[in-house]
């Protein structure tokens, strides 16, 4: 197996209970912060407990759906994405690679947005050249393709033509996997 990248770690030595629970309280309630960056400005979101949910019930079908058709896909999470010169960088919810390949960027990232005046993530994704981002937003998946430069909104994926996207959508607002799968499924369960 070919090791292309490795986790950092940072482990604190003789720490106690204390300090851990000051740690968590600086954190916040909430998964670690992803950073983004776009000329000069750095956001730091840490996503709560829907925004994690809504990408991941998102991420799940996507490999579903690539599963039951047989589409090779590679899952890559929260990969760091950057590019110094552009002056733009961020790590996606979620990122897929199609195919069998070895690719600098995803083909696909999922942004799940809940609150509004961030900084232009679409932009970054824009500079960084990723051609598909699904941007959910005020209850609705929205598919961007970047076109000539721009990102535009279309109503099916490039990479997966047939997905149903209204039918994601409402099938992302419910709370249970059981529900999900037995809607996605066409109630045939699994």
């Amino acid at each position: 197996m070919e090791r292309v990248s490795e986790d950092s770690i940072v482990v604190f030595r003789d720490q106690t209970w204390n300090d851990y629970e000051r740690m968590l309280r600086a954190r916040g309630d909430h998964s670690p912060p992803l950073l983004a960056f776009l000329d000069g400005e750095i956001e730091q979101m840490s996503p709560g407990d829907s925004h994690e949910r809504i990408d991941l019930n998102c991420s799940r079908m996507v490999t579903d759906y690539c599963l039951a058709h047989g589409i090779m896909l590679q899952g890559i999470g929260s990969w760091l994405l950057r590019d110094k010169l552009k002056h733009a960088g961020l790590e996606p919810d979620s990122g897929f690679i199609f195919g069998r390949k070895t690719a600098k960027r995803p083909d696909l990232a999922i942004e799940v947005e809940w609150s509004r005046g961030g900084i232009d993530r679409l932009e970054i994704y824009r500079r960084l050249g990723i051609r598909e981002v699904w941007r959910w937003r005020e209850y609705t998946l929205h598919v961007h393709q970047l076109v000539r430069g721009s990102y535009r909104e279309a109503d099916r994926s490039r990479f997966l033509p047939e997905i149903h996207v209204e039918l994601m959508t409402k099938l992302l607002e419910l709370r249970y996997v059981n529900d999900i799968v037995a809607r996605w499924s066409g109630g045939r369960g699994r």
